[in-house]
């Protein structure tokens, strides 16, 4: 690992004491002790008048890496998660602008009003036309039992 460590810092030219890495790689450094990150994170936000935890950082981190449309099993990575669900689970909801977005284009590809369905202004960002979508019935059989499946899941 140190080794992987040097080579890493040696490739992007950081010195093994720089303080912004999160304990040193120097031959006689021992990690840094995540408790002792934690509470030195919250003395800082509280002589900075902020409330936030360190956790917060890495909700906000996936909050705006899926906000920007970086996808999910990238996120769902640098997360460290397992497999992607766990990252749906806990950030899927999070951007209501990209809710409506999504149903502007389910509305525009089939014509159907689902203003109902989302709560404020159902407007969509301009976007280029989408061309019909055609299923078969089976395709749509398949579709509505994984809904189903989702929905009785989250039940």
């Amino acid at each position: 690992m140190k080794r992987d460590s040097a080579r890493t810092l040696k490739e992007f030219g950081i010195a093994a004491a720089d303080p912004c890495i999160l304990g040193t790689q120097e031959p006689n450094s021992r990690p840094y002790n995540p408790q002792l990150l934690g509470k030195e994170f919250a003395a800082f936000c509280k002589m900075n008048g902020f409330h936030c935890t360190f956790h917060d950082l890495r909700h906000t981190f996936a909050t705006m890496m899926i906000a920007s449309g970086t996808d999910v099993r990238t996120v769902a990575s640098y997360l460290g998660h397992a497999n992607v669900a766990m990252t749906l689970n806990t950030y899927a909801d999070v951007d209501p602008d990209a809710k409506r977005a999504a149903v502007g284009n389910v509305e525009g590809a089939f014509d159907v009003d689902m203003s109902s369905i989302v709560e404020g202004d159902m407007t969509a960002p301009e976007a280029p036309p989408t061309p019909a979508l055609v299923f078969t019935a089976d395709q749509l059989r398949a579709m509505l039992a994984e809904a189903e499946r989702l929905e009785a899941a989250h039940a």
